[in-house]
Parts: structure tokens; sequence; C-alpha cells
């Protein structure tokens, strides 16, 4: 059954005129809520609950802010929690959220001052460690802590400490780069992730983690005097090591590392003014992001990683790409979330080559650039390539003599050189193109020949590049093909 409901950040309370939300029971999957996302099974797990809701047209808007209404309410409908009265100032009983909010506060989960207690105003990252703390402490003993380590430590409100070291020491709340940005709003993906977290610890459903330890604190000196090493410990936040596909001065992927970058310019012979870090990291860091995100001579030039994270998983990729350049979106390799998948994307531009594991993302360099074989649309292209170093970090596949023998989950091919000639499983095939060994390493049509082990490929339309799995992979007009 679809409710009604406001058009607000959980959207949830019943109101007639508003839009269509999406109930639990229909099992949507949200059109801005990627299947890699670090928030997507706790979106799932919250939307089975009816905890938090969707909009209508399939999105969930995992970016919008939450308010401290909306948040109080979240724990509410996730505990259960009774029906409660409150009388706060700037929260009548014809708000929307009266009952979830009053349900929160007479459990103590949601405190105001002098009268009132803020509904509407957006929910800092300290807030919410504040009442998930409070949350989990009425159903259990959380109450170990540990020193957190963030480096804006200073910046945590006195009122939330003791809450963000709780938090921390259970894995509930984490940082980003040692920093917690306890100042900053939460969105719709984070708070999911944080009640979610916390649910699972309380139901016994997911084991207490082992206490982390804190990161040393930074250097005592000036930047012109540490060492790499001591910049990247006292500058996390600025600690951006970018791993991407450049055109010039020769086709090839690269690896920039900001903080490296900062190092080598405080050493530049004669030099006597020096940039702050924050000017100089800052500068480059900005340009960077933009650039990138254009896309205009992708994929000739693409961000692979950011800090070892496929680019699409990252928060390196501005969200004004992720809404505006949707074809090239959903065109981006990413990192398969199920553990023991991958993706390989082999480019006909250039010899280097990415295979995007779930444990993470590594790249190489072919024997030689790819042949295209070109076949008339709607039929993907193929590609002759080095098979051995394809597939050499393809999880759970078996390559043996140059890449004349491939062995998957059982499935075995033995190829022959300077034929097409080919044995699978020991029954004999014939191929389309020939197999043939230079230098020692075997050269074939990848596509063709992966297929007789139980992998899947397709060809990505109009970027000449083609992707190789061990799980489906979709096809979609003018997109990818099969």
């Amino acid at each position: 059954m679809k409710k009604q409901f406001v058009s607000t950040a959980l959207g949830v309370m019943l109101l007639a005129s508003q839009a269509q939300g999406i109930h639990a029971a229909e099992k949507v999957k949200f059109k801005d809520v990627s299947t890699s996302s670090y928030a997507y099974q706790s979106i799932t797990d919250l939307i089975e609950r009816e905890v938090v809701f969707g909009y209508q047209g399939g999105l969930f808007k995992p970016n919008q802010k939450v308010t401290r209404g909306q948040f109080a309410s979240m724990i509410a409908r996730a505990l259960n929690l009774p029906a409660g009265t409150s009388r706060f100032k700037d929260l009548p009983k014809s708000k929307a959220l009266y009952n979830d909010v009053s349900r929160a506060a007479q459990a103590g989960i949601i405190k105001g001052a002098n009268g009132y207690v803020y509904p509407d105003k957006p929910v800092t990252r300290a807030d919410v460690a504040v009442m998930v703390e409070r949350a989990m402490n009425m159903k259990g003993n959380f109450t170990e802590s540990v020193t957190n380590g963030f480096y804006d430590q200073k910046d945590i409100p006195a009122y939330a400490k003791t809450s963000v070291e709780r938090m921390y020491r259970y894995g509930v709340i984490k940082g980003v780069n040692n920093k917690f940005n306890p100042m900053n709003s939460a969105d719709r993906a984070e708070s999911s992730s944080f009640v979610d977290r916390a649910l699972l610890l309380m139901e016994g459903k997911t084991p207490v983690p082992a206490k982390p330890t804190a990161p040393k604190p930074p250097v005592n000196k000036a930047d012109k005097d540490m060492t790499l090493a001591e910049l990247k410990a006292a500058y996390p936040q600025h600690n951006h090591v970018i791993v991407h596909r450049v055109m010039k001065p020769e086709q090839k992927i690269i690896t920039t590392d900001m903080l490296k970058m900062y190092y080598d310019y405080l050493r530049e012979p004669g030099r006597t003014y020096f940039e702050t870090v924050d000017q100089y990291v800052g500068f480059y860091y900005n340009g960077f992001k933009e650039s990138m995100s254009s896309y205009y001579n992708y994929p000739l030039e693409e961000v692979i990683t950011y800090n070892g994270v496929a680019y699409k998983d990252s928060d390196f990729m501005p969200d004004a790409f992720r809404k505006y350049e949707t074809t090239y979106y959903q065109s981006i390799p990413y990192q398969p979330k199920e553990a023991s998948k991958f993706i390989i994307d082999i480019h006909y531009h250039d010899d280097d080559f990415v295979v995007y594991r779930h444990e993470n993302v590594k790249w190489d360099v072919l024997g030689k650039k790819p042949e295209r074989i070109d076949y008339a649309y709607p039929k993907g292209d193929e590609y002759i390539v080095d098979l051995s170093k394809a597939l050499k970090y393809a999880t759970g596949v078996s390559v043996a003599k140059g890449g004349l023998e491939l062995a998957y989950q059982g499935d075995k091919i033995i190829l022959k050189n300077g034929t097409t000639s080919a044995t699978v499983n020991g029954k004999a095939i014939t191929l389309t193109k020939p197999v043939k060994v230079d230098g020692g390493v075997a050269y074939g049509p990848i596509r063709e020949i992966v297929k007789y082990i139980g992998l899947d490929s397709r060809e990505v339309n109009n970027q000449r590049r083609i992707e190789i799995a061990n799980f489906p992979l979709e096809e979609k007009a003018g997109l990818w093909l099969k």
C-alpha cells in the first residue's frame, strides 16, 4: 500500500496533498542510491523496518539534510517508542512531526532548552551522536568509551563529548580522514547509517567491535621541516591521493598525491614565501575536483580512485555530476558490493587497465595495446588482449602457461597457439579468432574466451572500452552492449 507523506527530509508524516512515498513492502530500488553506496544496506534495512521512506519517482534523496525533529522521529520509529506528549513552544500539536518528536522527548532521546526543541534546525553530527547514544543505553549497556583521537575533537561540544567517545568505541560513528566534523549537518544517508548500526548492535545482530586505536597526534614542527609521513599525520584532512588516467604527455594512469605535491613545493630551491597547507592543497584539490568532474575528454581522462576508493563510490565525485551527467555516471565502473566480485575495465585507447574489486582497486599495464574488432551495432565489440595480465587480479580466476590455460569455479578452457581450436572442460570448441603467443604471453579474443569459464562482459558504447565481471552485467540499448 502507498502512503501520502509530507515532503520533508524524511518524508514520513501523512498529508493527502503531498507526493506519494514508497512503502517498504514494494522493495523499491532507489534511482539515486547505488548498490555500491556505503549507506545502501542501511537504507535498505530501514526501509524494510519502515523507519525511513522514499519519495515518488523512485528517489531517496540521500544527500538531503535532516532536521533535529526528523532524526528524533527516526529513532522513535526505530525503537517503537510509546506515545508521548510535549510542550515545546516551537512544536505545536498541529506540526506534522509532533507525535514522533514527543515520543522521543518523553523517552529522553531529544531535549530542548528554554522551552524550545528546535525541530526544524539541521541536526549536527554531534547531536546525532548524543541521540543515538541515549537510544542505545535505553536498550542496553553501551557505556564503554575511548578517546576518539579525531583531529577536530576540540570542536566537539562539551555536552556531546562522552556520547561521541562512546559511539566511536562501538563503531556507530566514524570519521573521515581522522576528522569527525561535529558541527556539520547530517544527511539522509548518514542518518540511516547511524541508526542502522545502532539497531544491529542493540539487537545483537552485529558483534561488538574491538576497541579502535586512536591515531597519533600531529607532529609539532613547521611544515617545511616535516617529512612526508609527518605531513600526512599532521594534516589527514588534506591527504588526497588520486589515481587518474591522463592524455598527455602520453596516455597512461598516474597517481597524484597532493600532500606530496605540497612537500615538494616546500623544498623548491630559492623559495622564500610559502603558502599554508590549507591554501596550497585547497587550491589544487578544488581545481582538480571541478576539472575532472566535467568529463569533457572521458574516458581518455578520468578519475579511477580517490584515497583508494573507486571514484564512483567516493565523496570526491561532485553531487552535480551525479545529477546532471547521468549517462556518464551510469557508465563509470564501481567496486562491487559483494565479496569476491570484480569488474575489469579495459580501454582501447591505451594499454593500462583497471580491476575494480570488492576489497580494493588494482591497475596495471597490458603487454601491448588491445586490438579492437569492430562489430556492427548493436553487438558489442571484441578486444584481443594479453590474457595473462588482464585476468591477473580477477579474484578466483586461475591463469597458467602465459594465459593459455584459464579456469574459474570448476570451468577450464585450454587454448592453443596459432589456432582457433580450444577445449572447454575437455570438449573441443572453435573460437572466432585465433590465439597467438608473443614473448610467452597469450593474446586472444577475451570476451569470447571468458564466457566459457562463466564470466560476463559488455562493451560500453561510444567509449571504446569493455568490462568483464564475475557476475551478470546489465545490458542497455545505447549504453552497454553484449
